[in-house]
């Protein structure tokens, strides 16, 4: 249904969500919710009453991620300044909004959102070579999430690039994938395995120019 069709009705039902542990409120259409997220409907169904609701509390999810939630609910997509216009300078730690909200999305079974919000944090991360993740992003993916979810595999990969690519490796760049390995178990975890994956492959398997792995064999 179009968007501006739930605001047509004029005994329009809204919902009150509170989000965090400080309880920043929306009030949402229930209609466009329970629509457009199946988990809201089972979540919160049983608390609208006669076109109102009682209050329905995200306790442990995150304010900015829920915020750039409801923009795509209206939007229908995500964006970024960042991307829009490089040449802005953007807050420190921006990106972490996508991470948080690539874990929301997981948890509401949102899989297009997750993989989008995952690929506008990649697009958002500070780097002078190749992008790498946040330690504190990772031991929130790794703590909201399971296991195989696409924001634990981003952050793998991201972790992986810089040390595959040979033309990346500087002792900053170093340095920081040491603190992003101690930051959680399994994602060292993962990001070991891949590594010994990669490092398996035969030359005409990797695509990547500059992987110290297999540029011996390609002269």
């Amino acid at each position: 249904m179009p968007i501006n069709e739930y605001f047509q009705n004029q005994a329009i039902s809204m919902i009150k969500v509170y989000v965090g542990p400080e309880q920043r409120l929306w009030n949402l259409p229930t209609d466009l919710l329970f629509e457009r997220i199946d988990t809201f409907r089972a979540m919160f169904q049983e608390t609208v009453v006669e076109g109102e609701s009682k209050g329905n509390w995200l306790r442990d999810d995150d304010p900015d991620a829920f915020a750039k939630l409801v923009d795509w609910l209206f939007l229908g997509h995500l964006s970024c300044g960042c991307t829009q216009n490089p040449t802005v300078k953007q807050p420190p730690g921006h990106s972490s909004v996508w991470c948080k909200l690539s874990v929301l999305a997981d948890k509401l079974g949102l899989t297009d959102l997750s993989y989008e919000a995952g690929e506008l944090y990649e697009c958002c991360l500070p780097s002078d070579n190749l992008p790498y993740p946040n330690p504190d992003d990772i031991k929130y993916a790794y703590e909201n999430t399971a296991e195989n979810s696409l924001m634990r595999n981003k952050l793998e990969d991201l972790a992986l690039d810089p040390i595959l690519e040979a033309s990346s490796l500087n002792r900053a760049i170093t340095d920081h994938w040491v603190e992003c390995m101690g930051s959680n178990t399994e994602f060292a975890k993962g990001v070991a395995w891949k590594l010994s994956e990669h490092l398996r492959l035969l030359k005409r398997g990797c695509d990547r120019i500059n992987c110290i792995a297999h540029r011996s064999q390609r002269k």
